[in-house]
């Protein structure tokens, strides 16, 4: 029987491009600065979802994060001076959120992000995990709020930004 996950990382790999097929200028620049392309051998270094984290919130100047995770599983993160929340404590100042749990997921974007600021960045950790996962992260890419969406595949990211068109993109790293 075909592994289920297996399945969702090859369809991931045939609908996904790499840096050269993103025609999106902010999505361009998070792609080559944030995750420090190698061009001497035309690829990326490997990278864990929390170093991928820590690249993200390090580009975009990140004062407040919540998340709804176990700080002691994001050590590298915890090295920096953030000012760290729960989910419940999301206010206007949050400036990324990171998301381990798949049914945090619904109310977050359905209750909170509306009346989020900005160019917050949301980084839904491992969403091909489950099923439900899956359906609810396609869910939100509909949403209206929501104006960019690119998947990595270890980690998923929605944007709020108003001064983009409502794109999705698929890419590997």
């Amino acid at each position: 029987m075909f592994n289920s996950r297996t399945y969702q990382y090859y369809k991931f790999l045939l609908r996904s491009t790499n840096k050269h097929g993103v025609h999106s200028p902010f999505v361009y620049d998070l792609i080559t600065k944030c995750f420090k392309w190698d061009c001497n051998r035309g690829r990326i270094y490997r990278t864990t979802e929390v170093q991928m984290l820590r690249s993200l919130a390090s580009y975009f100047n990140v004062q407040t994060i919540a998340t709804d995770g176990d700080l002691k599983r994001m050590p590298i993160l915890i090295e920096k001076d953030y000012k760290w929340g729960d989910l419940d404590s999301i206010s206007n100042e949050t400036d990324f959120i990171i998301i381990f749990k798949p049914k945090n997921m619904r109310a977050l974007v359905e209750e909170v992000l509306p009346s989020l600021k900005n160019d917050v960045c949301i980084a839904l950790v491992d969403v091909y995990r489950k099923r439900k996962s899956i359906r609810a992260w396609k869910t939100h890419q509909k949403n209206e709020d929501i104006t960019a969406s690119i998947d990595f595949y270890k980690i998923s990211l929605l944007f709020k930004r108003k001064e983009q068109q409502k794109q999705h993109f698929v890419i590997r790293l």
